[in-house]
Order: C-alpha cells, then sequence, then structure tokens
C-alpha cells in the first residue's frame, strides 16, 4: 500500500509579496542611510579618501615629506601677505628651483662676481692716467668720476641685468645663446647680434686674465722691498704675469672641480676686504657721499675739466666688466642666490671707489705722488703692512675671475658648436661630473692670446 505524501511548502512560497517589497524598501533606506552618514562624517573630520592601491613604505615616507613641504610653502606664502609685494615675491622665489641657499650663495660669489670684483684694481688707475696724473684732478673731477661711477653700476648692473635681464630666462638658463634660442623664431637675423655677443665674450676672456692679474702684480711695486727690484727690471711685472697665466691654462687639462669649491671663500674674503680698506678712508672726509648726486657726473662729463671728453665713459664702463655673468651664470648658482648676493656685492665696490676717491681728494697736492709712474690709488690708499695681503687677495681674485671667463668661454664654444656656428672640435671632461668642460684648443688660443696682449700693452695702464 502506497503512502501518499503531502508536500510542505516552504517558507518563501508563504511569504506575502508585499512583505518582500517592504523589506526591500527598508534595505534601500538603510543602505542610502549608511552613505549620507558615511559622507557627514567624512565631511567633519576631513578623512582623505581610501586608495585602494597598496604602498610600501617608502611611497608613504615620500608622500609624507611632499605634504610636510607642501605645507610649508603654503606657510611662507601665507606668512608673506604681511610684508607687502617685495616680501611676497621673496617667498615665491623660495618656493621654486631658484630659491637662495647659503652653499650656492657662496659658490655665486666666485662663480658670477670675480670679474667685476678685480675692477677696483685698475679703473681708478686708468682714469688718473687718462686725466694726465693726479696734479691735473680736483674736486669736481673726483666728485664727476665717482658719480659716474656710482650711476653706471646701478643702471647697467642692477637695473638692467638684476630687475630685466634675469627676468628673461631660458628655462631658467641665462646667458647669449640661450637667449639667441628663446627668440631664435622671430627671425634669422638675430644669429648675427647673437655672434656678435659671444665674440665679446671670447675677447673678454682674453683681456680679463691679462688686466687683472698684472694689476694685481703690479701692486708689488708700492711695497718698498720689492720696489728696487722692479725699478731695475722694467719687464718683471709682466713675466711675473705671463708665468702665472701659463700656469693657470696649465692646469685645466686636470680640471678645476677641487680648488672651485673654496673660490666662493677667498672672494667673499675679497669683497670684505675691499669694504674695509674702503670705508676706513672714506672716514678722513665723509663729504664724498655727495658725489652720489647725478649733476656731479653731468657736469663733469661736459666740462673743460675733462680731458677725455665723452671717451672717459669707456673708462668708467670698466667698472662694469663682467657684469653679465649674473645674467649668464643664472642657470648655474639660481637666481635667487644672485638676488641675494648682490646688494654685499654692490656696496662693497661703491665703499671701495669712493674710499679711492677720498684719498685723490686728501693728497692731489702731494708733489711726491705726482712723479710716480702708473700711480694706482687702490694699493696707495692702504698702509704699507697691508699691502702685503692686498697683493695676495688680488693676485688670488684675479685669477678666479679668469678661471670663470675660461670655464665660460669653453661652454660658449661648445654651444656654437652645437648650433653649427663653429667646426666641431675635442671635448673633454676632466672632472667627475659632466658640466666641466675642457677644450684643448680654445684653450691653447686662449693662452696665446692672452700673452700676446701683455707682450704688447705690457702693463695694466696701457
Amino acid at each position: 500500500m502506497t503512502k501518499s505524501r503531502t508536500a510542505v511548502p516552504s517558507n518563501d512560497s508563504t511569504k506575502d509579496p508585499r512583505n518582500g517589497a517592504k523589506d526591500s524598501e527598508k534595505s534601500t533606506k538603510s543602505l542610502k542611510g549608511t552613505k549620507d552618514a558615511i559622507l557627514r562624517a567624512a565631511s567633519f573630520t576631513k578623512a582623505p579618501q581610501v586608495s585602494k592601491k597598496t604602498t610600501t613604505r617608502e611611497e608613504r615616507k615620500v608622500i609624507a615629506q611632499q605634504q610636510a613641504q607642501e605645507v610649508k610653502e603654503a606657510e611662507k606664502l601665507v606668512a608673506s601677505a604681511v610684508r607687502g609685494p617685495l616680501g611676497r615675491w621673496w617667498a615665491k622665489l623660495q618656493t621654486s628651483s631658484d630659491r637662495f641657499t647659503l652653499g650656492m650663495a657662496i659658490v655665486a660669489l666666485g662663480v658670477v662676481y670675480g670679474d667685476i670684483g678685480t675692477s677696483p684694481l685698475y679703473t681708478a688707475q686708468t682714469f688718473l692716467a687718462g686725466q694726465g696724473g693726479l696734479q691735473n684732478i680736483n674736486r669736481a673731477t673726483i666728485y664727476g668720476m665717482l658719480s659716474l661711477l656710482f650711476w653706471s653700476i646701478t643702471l647697467i648692473t642692477t637695473v638692467k641685468y638684476v630687475f630685466v635681464a634675469m627676468r628673461t630666462d631660458n628655462k631658467g638658463e641665462g646667458g647669449i645663446f640661450a637667449l639667441y634660442s628663446l627668440l631664435r623664431k622671430k627671425g634669422a637675423w638675430l644669429a648675427i647680434p647673437a655672434m656678435i655677443g659671444g665674440a665679446a665674450f671670447l675677447a673678454d676672456s682674453v683681456l680679463t686674465p691679462a688686466v687683472s692679474i698684472s694689476s694685481a702684480v703690479e701692486g708689488l711695486r708700492t711695497i718698498a722691498v720689492f720696489k728696487p727690484i722692479f725699478l731695475e727690471n722694467e719687464n718683471l711685472s709682466m713675466m711675473i704675469t705671463v708665468i702665472i697665466i701659463v700656469i693657470l691654462f696649465s692646469v685645466q687639462q686636470r680640471g678645476t672641480e677641487r680648488i672651485g669649491k673654496v673660490f666662493g671663500i677667498v672672494v667673499m674674503l675679497w669683497f670684505a676686504f675691499l669694504a674695509l680698506v674702503g670705508v676706513m678712508n672714506i672716514g678722513q672726509d665723509w663729504t664724498i657721499f655727495e658725489a652720489l648726486n647725478p649733476i656731479y657726473g653731468i657736469k663733469f662729463l661736459f666740462s673743460t675739466h675733462n680731458v677725455q671728453g665723452l671717451a672717459v665713459m669707456g673708462v668708467i664702463f670698466l667698472s662694469t666688466t663682467g657684469a653679465e655673468a649674473l645674467y649668464s651664470d643664472m642657470g648655474h648658482v639660481g637666481r635667487g642666490n644672485v638676488y641675494a648676493t648682490w646688494p654685499f656685492i654692490k656696496i662693497a665696490l661703491l665703499l671701495n671707489y669712493f674710499g679711492q676717491g677720498a684719498w685723490m681728494l686728501k693728497n692731489q697736492n702731494d708733489k711726491a705722488l705726482w712723479s710716480i709712474e702708473g700711480l694706482n690709488p687702490f694699493f696707495q690708499m692702504l698702509e704699507p703692512n697691508v699691502r702685503y695681503v692686498a697683493v695676495i687677495l688680488s693676485v688670488t681674485a684675479g685669477i678666479i675671475a679668469s678661471q670663470a671667463l675660461i670655464t665660460g668661454a669653453y661652454t660658449m664654444v661648445s654651444e656654437a658648436t652645437s648650433l653649427n656656428w663653429m667646426p666641431h672640435l675635442q671635448v673633454r671632461y676632466p672632472a667627475r661630473t659632466r658640466g666641466q668642460l675642457y677644450i684643448p684648443v680654445v684653450n691653447v688660443v686662449l693662452c696665446v692670446a692672452t700673452i700676446t696682449v701683455l707682450a704688447v700693452f705690457r702693463d695694466s695702464e696701457h
């Protein structure tokens, strides 16, 4: 006998469809409420969104450092808001790759300012020689010279290069060829002024070692111990200068990376020395600062006391020799470091020039000085015992200035070669880094040209 089985309905089949709809509605409301709660919590706690990507410990460390750096930069910008436009500009500069650092500022002293730093050695000396000597000048002449010096340095170096040219960079790089690369699309004719500018720089690489080093060596004539020796041997200073220059060009093939590290410190000491001796002589006659008035310069330029006429500006522009390095070396040391160091450099230079002017005012009637051939106010205004230090520092500063221009000449030729303006030459990299170049042919040409200039003119006065 077969038993009949009665099917037991399942719970799902016994449920009311309306109950299922209610449960679904409750679930949707619950999910929506949960999402709203999460959004509200995120808005209150500002909790960051969690990424599904798993980061390593090193990546988390890098992210934390970046966030900390962003916070610092934001704090700087906020803090600078109360300092005015200048403060905001400086804070913005500090957040870029051109920010100021003490180490690079010291490097900038040696790389950028070596050339312009040797100008006090020969500018006033050349001016005196052009005016006929110490006996042919008066207060109006001295005031006129200092006024022209001050405003030339201010307008050419400060305004032209620091305020204008340094803002016209090519991806942070400066220099004549960098500027040409930026503007070459405007016309092919721009290659002509670029070539002229490059040629002028190479000429400066020849003249600067000859003038700066010879001016420094000639300081030995003012020391009593060496004075008789130089009187007996008129060409002795030229011979010493030639020896120094030959040694300087000979060491280029081995690289100057090691000694280059101390260049900045030496140049800093040199400018501090310039400022100190300048202040010591200014203290004898503080009225010398009246020469800041541009009227003195304009009157002297067109007066009968100016025996050179407008040609005297060629002498005045010696004070700005090397000013182009502020722009051309901007990419090497950073714009912020040039901005930060230039005020110190300018003040030191002006104090020394005005110190030389004060010495000339005091000694213009000293007949014993009238007979000195090639009188140099820079060395004459120093105490006899200080002249030893001055000669050592000035020779070192001259070598540093020459080294900066020689290195710049290698870079200039390399850039000209890449533009197909010059034939391809052998290039060596004596240092561990690829940034330092050495081109044997250029080195020989510069050395021979510098010695030729010395042989023709014999001293810095000519």
